[in-house]
């Protein structure tokens, strides 16, 4: 999804028992590996209790030479 859309949002961030994932930091891990910026963000709605929290993957800007 990455290489195709400018943004990719993950949501909810919660695993079937309502604990934020495990999977949760080394993936951020591994997307900031491969040039992904990686953002946390509040939500105004709550797909589970305790879930209002989505992920933001954006491929970082390249930089420009003159």
């Amino acid at each position: 999804m990455c290489s195709v859309g400018k943004e990719v949002r993950l949501f909810p961030l919660l695993d079937l028992k309502g604990q934020k994932s495990t999977y949760l930091g080394p993936l951020i891990d591994v997307l900031h590996h491969e040039g992904y910026v990686c953002k946390i963000e509040r939500v105004d709605y709550e797909f589970l209790k305790g879930g209002n929290e989505m992920l933001k993957i954006q491929r970082e800007k390249e930089q420009r030479t003159i």
